[in-house]
């Protein structure tokens, strides 16, 4: 009645135009394995946590692009909203740890990557059975 376990999917896109004039988009995806943990079932106030795989990337419109698939990790809090009997409201506040590395040596070996995302998020939350 403490846990629970589940997936979750998130994406941050950044758009902008570079000194250049080019259109330019980073991107930063993950799919992770993510447990959720209530303190105080009753409260609805739960803290999280989670693995699993990202990428990173950047690309130029209408050219070319680049990236790298990683490790990630995520952990964050939220607060469950019921709305009926098993639908929930879920604000969050989540930070997302990308880490990947180009798998190169040499000159063209531009080391470890790291990235992080903070995100305010708010959900709708279903779960069957409750």
């Amino acid at each position: 009645p403490h846990f629970r376990l589940g997936g979750e999917f998130n994406a941050w896109v950044n758009e902008f135009t570079d000194q250049d004039g080019f259109a330019i988009t980073e991107t930063l995806v993950g799919g992770l394995l993510v447990g959720q943990v209530y303190p105080v079932r009753e409260l609805g106030l739960y803290i999280k946590g989670g693995l699993g795989i990202s990428r990173s990337g950047s690309a130029v419109a209408g050219g070319v692009g680049t990236g790298e698939t990683g490790f990630s990790y995520l952990y964050g809090a939220g607060y469950e909203i019921k709305l009926a009997r098993n639908f929930f409201l879920t604000p969050a506040l989540n930070v997302m740890q990308h880490r990947s590395s180009s798998g190169q040596n040499g000159p063209a070996d531009s080391g470890t990557l790291h990235e992080r995302v903070w995100t305010i998020a708010v959900g709708l939350t279903f779960q069957p059975g409750r």
